[in-house]
Protein backbone atom coordinates (compact mmCIF):
# COMPACT_ATOMS: atom_id res chain seq x y z
CA UNK A 1 0.00 0.00 0.00
CA UNK A 2 1.25 3.56 -0.43
CA UNK A 3 0.36 7.04 -0.64
CA UNK A 4 -0.13 7.45 -4.62
CA UNK A 5 -3.62 7.32 -4.74
CA UNK A 6 -4.05 10.39 -2.76
CA UNK A 7 -1.59 12.13 -5.34
CA UNK A 8 -3.72 11.75 -8.54
CA UNK A 9 -7.35 12.19 -6.60
CA UNK A 10 -9.02 15.59 -7.39
CA UNK A 11 -8.04 18.05 -4.48
CA UNK A 12 -10.45 20.01 -2.11
CA UNK A 13 -9.42 23.55 -2.07
CA UNK A 14 -9.82 23.91 1.32
CA UNK A 15 -7.60 23.40 4.85
CA UNK A 16 -10.07 22.38 7.85
CA UNK A 17 -7.62 22.15 10.95
CA UNK A 18 -7.51 20.50 14.53
CA UNK A 19 -4.40 20.73 17.15
CA UNK A 20 -3.84 17.61 18.78
CA UNK A 21 -1.58 17.59 21.87
CA UNK A 22 -0.97 14.33 23.42
CA UNK A 23 -0.10 14.46 27.29
CA UNK A 24 1.24 12.68 30.78
CA UNK A 25 1.21 14.67 33.87
CA UNK A 26 1.81 18.02 31.97
CA UNK A 27 -0.12 19.74 34.58
CA UNK A 28 2.47 22.45 34.79
CA UNK A 29 3.09 23.65 31.13
CA UNK A 30 -0.18 22.51 29.79
CA UNK A 31 -2.27 26.31 30.59
CA UNK A 32 0.50 28.08 28.85
CA UNK A 33 0.66 25.44 25.75
CA UNK A 34 -3.32 25.62 25.14
CA UNK A 35 -2.98 29.84 25.58
CA UNK A 36 -0.77 30.07 22.69
CA UNK A 37 -2.35 27.89 20.47
CA UNK A 38 -5.78 29.68 21.32
CA UNK A 39 -3.62 33.17 20.88
CA UNK A 40 -2.33 32.04 17.61
CA UNK A 41 -6.16 31.44 15.83
CA UNK A 42 -7.11 28.02 16.32
CA UNK A 43 -10.45 27.96 18.65
CA UNK A 44 -10.79 25.87 22.09
CA UNK A 45 -13.58 23.85 20.35
CA UNK A 46 -10.81 22.73 17.54
CA UNK A 47 -8.00 21.87 20.12
CA UNK A 48 -7.87 18.24 21.37
CA UNK A 49 -6.07 16.94 24.25
CA UNK A 50 -4.84 13.52 24.59
CA UNK A 51 -4.81 12.95 28.51
CA UNK A 52 -3.08 9.25 28.74
CA UNK A 53 -3.57 8.40 32.61
CA UNK A 54 -2.46 11.42 34.34
CA UNK A 55 -1.97 11.44 38.13
CA UNK A 56 -1.75 15.51 37.90
CA UNK A 57 -4.45 17.98 37.14
CA UNK A 58 -3.83 18.13 33.54
CA UNK A 59 -7.03 17.33 32.32
CA UNK A 60 -9.02 19.32 34.84
CA UNK A 61 -7.02 22.37 33.64
CA UNK A 62 -7.16 21.78 30.04
CA UNK A 63 -11.00 20.96 30.45
CA UNK A 64 -11.33 24.11 32.16
CA UNK A 65 -9.69 25.96 29.12
CA UNK A 66 -12.55 24.94 27.40
CA UNK A 67 -10.91 22.26 24.92
CA UNK A 68 -11.74 18.68 24.05
CA UNK A 69 -9.98 16.35 26.02
CA UNK A 70 -9.83 12.74 25.85
CA UNK A 71 -9.02 10.70 28.97
CA UNK A 72 -7.55 7.15 29.42
CA UNK A 73 -7.92 6.00 32.67
CA UNK A 74 -4.67 3.85 32.58
CA UNK A 75 -1.95 5.01 30.61
CA UNK A 76 -1.53 3.71 27.09
CA UNK A 77 1.19 5.40 25.75
CA UNK A 78 1.56 7.88 23.21
CA UNK A 79 1.42 5.74 20.02
CA UNK A 80 -1.90 3.67 21.31
CA UNK A 81 -3.51 6.76 22.87
CA UNK A 82 -2.74 8.61 19.38
CA UNK A 83 -4.28 5.82 17.63
CA UNK A 84 -7.36 5.53 19.99
CA UNK A 85 -8.21 9.41 19.19
CA UNK A 86 -7.79 9.48 15.73
CA UNK A 87 -9.99 6.80 15.20
CA UNK A 88 -12.74 8.25 17.30
CA UNK A 89 -12.21 11.70 15.30
CA UNK A 90 -12.05 9.97 11.91
CA UNK A 91 -15.90 8.44 12.71
CA UNK A 92 -17.50 11.54 13.92
CA UNK A 93 -19.71 13.63 11.51
CA UNK A 94 -18.53 16.83 13.26
CA UNK A 95 -15.07 15.74 11.85
CA UNK A 96 -16.05 14.87 8.23
CA UNK A 97 -14.69 18.06 6.67
CA UNK A 98 -11.18 17.78 8.30
CA UNK A 99 -8.09 17.95 6.44
CA UNK A 100 -5.14 18.17 8.14
CA UNK A 101 -4.16 17.25 12.25
CA UNK A 102 -0.86 19.82 13.57
CA UNK A 103 0.80 17.74 16.35
CA UNK A 104 2.14 19.49 19.06
CA UNK A 105 3.66 18.67 22.88
CA UNK A 106 2.03 19.62 25.74
CA UNK A 107 5.13 21.48 26.47
CA UNK A 108 5.17 23.65 23.25
CA UNK A 109 4.70 27.72 22.47
CA UNK A 110 3.25 28.40 19.64
CA UNK A 111 4.15 31.41 17.23
CA UNK A 112 1.39 33.32 16.86
CA UNK A 113 1.67 33.13 12.84
CA UNK A 114 1.92 29.61 13.45
CA UNK A 115 -1.67 28.37 12.02
CA UNK A 116 -1.60 30.88 9.51
CA UNK A 117 1.59 30.13 7.90
CA UNK A 118 0.66 26.50 7.94
CA UNK A 119 -2.97 26.88 6.39
CA UNK A 120 -1.13 29.46 3.96
CA UNK A 121 1.05 26.62 2.69
CA UNK A 122 -0.99 24.05 2.58
CA UNK A 123 -3.69 25.58 0.57
CA UNK A 124 -0.95 26.83 -1.87
CA UNK A 125 0.17 23.25 -2.18
CA UNK A 126 -3.24 22.34 -2.84
CA UNK A 127 -3.76 24.42 -5.40
CA UNK A 128 -0.60 23.90 -7.34
CA UNK A 129 -1.76 19.87 -6.94
CA UNK A 130 -4.96 21.55 -8.46
CA UNK A 131 -3.25 23.16 -11.51
CA UNK A 132 -1.16 20.14 -12.44
CA UNK A 133 -4.40 17.73 -12.26
CA UNK A 134 -5.84 19.70 -15.01
CA UNK A 135 -2.62 19.70 -16.92
CA UNK A 136 -2.70 15.98 -16.64
CA UNK A 137 0.01 15.59 -14.35
CA UNK A 138 0.37 13.84 -11.49
CA UNK A 139 1.83 16.38 -8.47
CA UNK A 140 1.36 14.43 -4.84
CA UNK A 141 0.08 16.90 -2.38
CA UNK A 142 2.15 17.29 0.98
CA UNK A 143 1.93 14.19 3.31
CA UNK A 144 3.67 16.14 6.44
CA UNK A 145 4.44 19.22 6.66
CA UNK A 146 7.12 19.89 9.32
CA UNK A 147 7.86 23.02 11.36
CA UNK A 148 10.66 24.79 13.13
CA UNK A 149 11.03 24.34 16.66
CA UNK A 150 13.36 26.40 18.85
CA UNK A 151 14.80 25.81 22.48
CA UNK A 152 13.38 28.11 25.12
CA UNK A 153 16.33 29.64 27.31
CA UNK A 154 16.99 29.13 30.41
CA UNK A 155 20.43 27.70 30.94
CA UNK A 156 23.91 26.01 29.63
CA UNK A 157 22.47 22.79 28.19
CA UNK A 158 18.92 24.47 26.67
CA UNK A 159 21.92 26.92 24.96
CA UNK A 160 23.36 23.98 23.48
CA UNK A 161 20.25 22.91 22.56
CA UNK A 162 19.04 26.15 20.69
CA UNK A 163 22.63 25.85 18.61
CA UNK A 164 21.48 22.73 17.62
CA UNK A 165 18.17 23.18 16.58
CA UNK A 166 19.45 26.23 14.63
CA UNK A 167 22.05 24.23 12.75
CA UNK A 168 19.55 21.21 12.24
CA UNK A 169 17.01 23.86 10.51
CA UNK A 170 19.42 26.08 8.79
CA UNK A 171 21.07 23.49 7.18
CA UNK A 172 19.63 19.85 7.59
CA UNK A 173 16.14 20.15 7.11
CA UNK A 174 15.69 22.60 3.48
CA UNK A 175 18.45 20.00 2.40
CA UNK A 176 16.53 17.00 3.36
CA UNK A 177 12.95 18.52 2.17
CA UNK A 178 14.17 19.20 -1.36
CA UNK A 179 16.17 16.11 -1.77
CA UNK A 180 13.00 14.05 0.31
CA UNK A 181 15.26 11.89 2.93
CA UNK A 182 13.45 13.22 5.93
CA UNK A 183 13.50 10.97 8.50
CA UNK A 184 11.68 12.45 11.37
CA UNK A 185 8.87 14.70 11.74
CA UNK A 186 9.13 16.84 14.73
CA UNK A 187 6.37 16.16 17.79
CA UNK A 188 6.00 19.16 18.62
CA UNK A 189 5.41 20.94 15.02
CA UNK A 190 4.03 18.76 12.23
CA UNK A 191 1.13 18.88 10.68
CA UNK A 192 -0.06 15.46 9.07
CA UNK A 193 -2.91 15.22 6.14
CA UNK A 194 -6.02 12.74 6.84
CA UNK A 195 -4.85 10.82 3.98
CA UNK A 196 -1.24 10.12 5.64
CA UNK A 197 -3.04 9.61 9.21
CA UNK A 198 -5.19 6.94 8.03
CA UNK A 199 -1.46 5.24 6.40
CA UNK A 200 0.15 5.37 9.57
CA UNK A 201 0.32 2.82 12.03
CA UNK A 202 1.04 4.25 15.63
CA UNK A 203 3.42 1.37 17.06
CA UNK A 204 4.87 1.15 20.46
CA UNK A 205 7.83 -0.78 19.26
CA UNK A 206 9.82 1.97 18.67
CA UNK A 207 10.36 4.74 21.69
CA UNK A 208 10.48 7.10 19.25
CA UNK A 209 6.45 7.27 17.21
CA UNK A 210 7.44 10.20 15.66
CA UNK A 211 10.38 8.94 13.32
CA UNK A 212 8.55 5.44 12.74
CA UNK A 213 5.29 7.89 11.65
CA UNK A 214 7.61 9.78 9.12
CA UNK A 215 9.38 6.69 7.95
CA UNK A 216 6.45 5.38 7.10
CA UNK A 217 5.00 7.95 4.79
CA UNK A 218 8.45 8.36 3.00
CA UNK A 219 8.89 4.87 2.45
CA UNK A 220 5.05 5.22 0.95
CA UNK A 221 6.51 7.82 -1.44
CA UNK A 222 4.72 10.25 0.34
CA UNK A 223 5.81 14.28 0.40
CA UNK A 224 7.53 15.83 3.61
CA UNK A 225 8.02 19.59 3.56
CA UNK A 226 9.19 21.86 5.72
CA UNK A 227 8.13 25.22 6.84
CA UNK A 228 10.91 27.75 8.65
CA UNK A 229 8.36 30.66 9.09
CA UNK A 230 6.04 27.79 11.20
CA UNK A 231 7.76 28.20 14.65
CA UNK A 232 7.37 27.00 17.99
CA UNK A 233 9.77 26.91 20.95
CA UNK A 234 9.79 24.25 23.36
CA UNK A 235 11.48 22.94 26.25
CA UNK A 236 14.56 20.93 26.40
CA UNK A 237 16.16 18.77 29.38
CA UNK A 238 18.02 21.26 31.14
CA UNK A 239 20.13 18.87 33.29
CA UNK A 240 22.88 16.24 33.11
CA UNK A 241 20.48 13.28 33.73
CA UNK A 242 17.49 14.91 32.12
CA UNK A 243 19.86 15.20 29.06
CA UNK A 244 21.15 11.90 29.30
CA UNK A 245 17.91 10.44 29.21
CA UNK A 246 15.87 12.09 26.51
CA UNK A 247 18.98 11.98 23.89
CA UNK A 248 20.31 8.49 24.84
CA UNK A 249 17.18 6.20 25.96
CA UNK A 250 14.90 8.13 23.26
CA UNK A 251 16.59 10.01 20.58
CA UNK A 252 19.39 7.67 19.36
CA UNK A 253 17.96 4.84 20.69
CA UNK A 254 14.78 5.28 19.09
CA UNK A 255 16.85 6.38 16.07
CA UNK A 256 18.01 3.32 15.62
CA UNK A 257 15.19 1.42 17.01
CA UNK A 258 13.54 2.78 13.47
CA UNK A 259 16.01 2.37 11.24
CA UNK A 260 16.45 -1.16 12.09
CA UNK A 261 12.28 -1.53 12.24
CA UNK A 262 12.57 0.02 8.67
CA UNK A 263 15.95 -2.11 7.10
CA UNK A 264 17.67 1.30 6.48
CA UNK A 265 20.69 0.66 7.51
CA UNK A 266 21.15 -1.89 5.27
CA UNK A 267 19.51 -4.10 2.24
CA UNK A 268 17.29 -6.77 2.80
CA UNK A 269 19.54 -9.09 1.70
CA UNK A 270 22.62 -9.38 -0.16
CA UNK A 271 26.59 -8.76 -0.28
CA UNK A 272 25.29 -5.00 -0.86
CA UNK A 273 24.65 -4.90 2.85
CA UNK A 274 28.19 -4.82 3.27
CA UNK A 275 29.14 -1.60 0.84
CA UNK A 276 28.13 0.96 3.36
CA UNK A 277 30.65 -0.42 6.16
CA UNK A 278 33.84 -1.32 3.17
CA UNK A 279 32.96 2.40 1.73
CA UNK A 280 33.56 3.99 5.06
CA UNK A 281 37.01 1.81 5.77
CA UNK A 282 38.02 3.08 2.17
CA UNK A 283 37.63 6.87 3.13
CA UNK A 284 38.97 7.07 6.03
CA UNK A 285 41.81 5.26 4.53
CA UNK A 286 41.19 7.91 1.72
CA UNK A 287 41.58 10.88 3.95
CA UNK A 288 45.24 9.92 5.80
CA UNK A 289 46.82 10.76 2.57
CA UNK A 290 46.23 14.25 3.33
CA UNK A 291 48.50 16.11 5.92
CA UNK A 292 47.44 15.14 9.51
CA UNK A 293 47.78 18.70 11.20
CA UNK A 294 44.80 20.11 7.95
CA UNK A 295 42.87 16.62 8.84
CA UNK A 296 43.26 17.15 12.81
CA UNK A 297 41.88 20.53 12.48
CA UNK A 298 39.08 19.77 10.49
CA UNK A 299 38.23 16.15 12.56
CA UNK A 300 38.13 18.53 15.68
CA UNK A 301 34.61 19.62 14.74
CA UNK A 302 32.01 16.53 15.07
CA UNK A 303 29.75 19.03 13.83
CA UNK A 304 31.26 20.67 10.60
CA UNK A 305 32.79 16.88 9.69
CA UNK A 306 29.05 16.25 9.74
CA UNK A 307 27.74 19.47 7.44
CA UNK A 308 30.15 18.40 4.92
CA UNK A 309 28.64 15.24 4.86
CA UNK A 310 25.10 15.87 4.53
CA UNK A 311 26.18 19.03 1.71
CA UNK A 312 27.95 16.29 0.01
CA UNK A 313 24.93 13.95 -0.07
CA UNK A 314 22.56 17.06 -0.92
CA UNK A 315 24.50 17.70 -4.14
CA UNK A 316 24.96 14.12 -4.72
CA UNK A 317 21.45 13.11 -4.88
CA UNK A 318 20.63 16.22 -7.30
CA UNK A 319 23.49 15.15 -9.18
CA UNK A 320 22.09 11.90 -9.49
CA UNK A 321 18.42 12.73 -10.26
CA UNK A 322 19.49 14.52 -13.37
CA UNK A 323 21.50 11.89 -14.76
CA UNK A 324 19.21 8.74 -13.32
CA UNK A 325 15.64 10.29 -13.18
CA UNK A 326 14.23 7.22 -10.39
CA UNK A 327 11.27 9.14 -9.06
CA UNK A 328 10.03 7.53 -11.37
CA UNK A 329 10.00 4.65 -9.52
CA UNK A 330 8.18 5.86 -6.96
CA UNK A 331 8.44 3.67 -3.34
CA UNK A 332 11.08 1.78 -4.84
CA UNK A 333 13.26 4.79 -4.86
CA UNK A 334 12.02 6.39 -1.32
CA UNK A 335 13.55 2.79 -0.35
CA UNK A 336 16.78 3.24 -1.71
CA UNK A 337 16.71 6.84 -1.27
CA UNK A 338 16.35 6.88 2.52
CA UNK A 339 18.33 4.21 3.08
CA UNK A 340 21.53 5.62 1.44
CA UNK A 341 20.97 8.68 3.48
CA UNK A 342 20.62 6.94 6.78
CA UNK A 343 23.66 4.92 6.16
CA UNK A 344 25.86 7.74 5.12
CA UNK A 345 24.89 10.02 7.71
CA UNK A 346 24.53 7.63 10.64
CA UNK A 347 27.78 5.87 9.53
CA UNK A 348 29.57 9.39 9.91
CA UNK A 349 30.13 9.27 13.55
CA UNK A 350 31.91 5.92 13.35
CA UNK A 351 34.17 6.92 10.47
CA UNK A 352 34.81 10.07 12.86
CA UNK A 353 35.82 8.06 15.72
CA UNK A 354 37.92 6.20 13.78
CA UNK A 355 39.60 8.54 12.07
CA UNK A 356 40.35 10.82 15.21
CA UNK A 357 41.29 7.54 16.74
CA UNK A 358 44.25 6.81 13.93
CA UNK A 359 45.33 10.44 13.58
CA UNK A 360 45.94 10.36 17.66
CA UNK A 361 47.53 7.27 17.92
CA UNK A 362 49.60 7.84 14.64
CA UNK A 363 50.51 11.87 14.49
CA UNK A 364 49.63 12.48 18.74
CA UNK A 365 51.92 15.69 17.87
CA UNK A 366 49.14 16.80 16.52
CA UNK A 367 45.96 16.45 18.73
CA UNK A 368 46.71 20.23 19.74
CA UNK A 369 45.35 20.88 16.17
CA UNK A 370 42.63 18.81 16.84
CA UNK A 371 41.48 20.16 20.09
CA UNK A 372 41.70 23.60 18.50
CA UNK A 373 39.46 22.91 15.97
CA UNK A 374 36.82 21.32 18.49
CA UNK A 375 36.91 24.83 20.14
CA UNK A 376 36.97 26.80 17.09
CA UNK A 377 33.65 25.15 15.92
CA UNK A 378 32.22 25.42 19.08
CA UNK A 379 32.53 29.29 18.95
CA UNK A 380 31.83 29.29 15.26
CA UNK A 381 28.80 27.84 14.95
CA UNK A 382 27.42 29.26 18.61
CA UNK A 383 28.00 33.18 16.86
CA UNK A 384 26.50 32.12 13.76
CA UNK A 385 23.73 31.14 15.90
CA UNK A 386 23.60 33.54 18.48
CA UNK A 387 23.31 36.15 15.52
CA UNK A 388 20.30 34.61 13.78
CA UNK A 389 18.96 33.77 16.80
CA UNK A 390 19.04 36.68 18.74
CA UNK A 391 20.34 35.02 21.59
CA UNK A 392 23.44 35.72 23.65
CA UNK A 393 23.38 32.47 25.74
CA UNK A 394 24.31 30.59 23.06
CA UNK A 395 27.52 32.36 22.58
CA UNK A 396 27.88 32.60 25.97
CA UNK A 397 28.02 29.35 26.80
CA UNK A 398 29.98 28.17 23.71
CA UNK A 399 33.12 26.93 26.00
CA UNK A 400 30.84 23.74 27.35
CA UNK A 401 29.79 22.79 23.65
CA UNK A 402 32.56 20.33 23.03
CA UNK A 403 32.02 18.17 25.75
CA UNK A 404 28.73 18.08 24.99
CA UNK A 405 28.97 16.99 21.68
CA UNK A 406 31.32 14.21 23.06
CA UNK A 407 28.80 13.45 25.55
CA UNK A 408 26.85 13.34 22.25
CA UNK A 409 28.74 10.63 20.27
CA UNK A 410 29.18 8.50 23.66
CA UNK A 411 25.49 8.18 23.56
CA UNK A 412 25.02 8.06 19.55
CA UNK A 413 27.65 5.26 19.70
CA UNK A 414 25.92 3.51 23.46
CA UNK A 415 22.73 3.04 21.67
CA UNK A 416 23.44 1.02 18.52
CA UNK A 417 22.37 -2.78 19.92
CA UNK A 418 18.95 -1.00 19.88
CA UNK A 419 19.11 -2.01 16.24
CA UNK A 420 18.66 -5.44 17.28
CA UNK A 421 16.72 -5.09 20.27
CA UNK A 422 13.45 -2.84 19.29
CA UNK A 423 10.41 -5.15 20.25
CA UNK A 424 11.56 -5.25 23.65
CA UNK A 425 11.70 -1.61 23.92
CA UNK A 426 8.11 -0.42 23.14
CA UNK A 427 7.27 1.46 26.22
CA UNK A 428 3.93 2.61 28.14
CA UNK A 429 5.70 5.45 29.66
CA UNK A 430 6.77 8.65 29.29
CA UNK A 431 9.53 10.59 29.30
CA UNK A 432 9.24 14.21 29.86
CA UNK A 433 12.10 16.24 30.94
CA UNK A 434 12.32 18.48 34.31
CA UNK A 435 9.99 21.39 33.55
CA UNK A 436 11.29 25.28 33.81
CA UNK A 437 8.85 28.36 33.32
CA UNK A 438 7.66 29.14 30.35
CA UNK A 439 7.07 32.37 29.07
CA UNK A 440 4.00 33.33 27.20
CA UNK A 441 5.28 35.88 24.88
CA UNK A 442 6.42 34.18 21.57
CA UNK A 443 7.74 36.95 19.38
Amino acid sequence: MTLEKYGKEETILRVNLIALIPARNEAEVIAKTISSVVDAGMPAENIVVINDGSTDQTAEIAKSLGVVVFNNKVNLGKAKSVTKVLRHIFSQPRYKDLTHVSFLDADTLVDSKYFSVVRKRLLADAKEVEEARKKGTNKKPISILCGRAKSLPHNGWTAFRAREYWISYAIYKPGQARIRTTTVAPGCASTYSVEALKYVMWTDDTVVEDMDATLQVALADGIIAYEKDAIVRTQDPSNLRDYVGQLGKRWYAGSWQSMGKHHLLWPASGITRYFGLLSYILLSLYLTIFRPQYLSLALGSLTVSAYIVSLLLIEMERFHSYLFPMHKWGPKYSRWRLGWYCRATHGEPFLYIGTVLFVSLRYPEYLPWMIGGIFFEAVVFASLAAVFERRLDILLYSPIYPFINILNLALFVWKLPNIFGRKKSGRRDWYSPERYAMKTKTD
